[in-house]
């Protein structure tokens, strides 16, 4: 018998990221086919996103705050953060 180690991809490091620019038509452009796991904000503020689902919410953001999100947009209208990174 065999044992087989499982790595749980989402707890891993980031290995790549990128700039996201909040468009309010856009969606963010996906990475390996996949769209960011975690948001990270160099400065403090609000992020307004949906998800797969179509759902926005706002997410308040301290200054060098990730959080564990995985949003298809990030709006311009509404966020104030800035320095959005996509990590994945």
């Amino acid at each position: 018998m065999s044992l087989k180690r499982v790595v749980d991809v989402e707890s891993r490091p980031a290995q790549k990221w990128q700039a996201i620019t909040p468009n309010d038509s856009a969606d963010i452009p996906k990475v390996d086919n996949r769209f960011p796991r975690l948001i990270y904000a160099t400065g403090a503020g609000n992020i307004a996103m949906t998800d797969m689902d179509g759902n926005d919410a706002t997410f308040v953001f301290a200054a060098g705050e990730i959080k564990p999100l995985s949003p298809v947009r990030i709006d311009a209208t509404s966020t104030t953060a800035t320095g959005i990174i996509g990590l994945w």
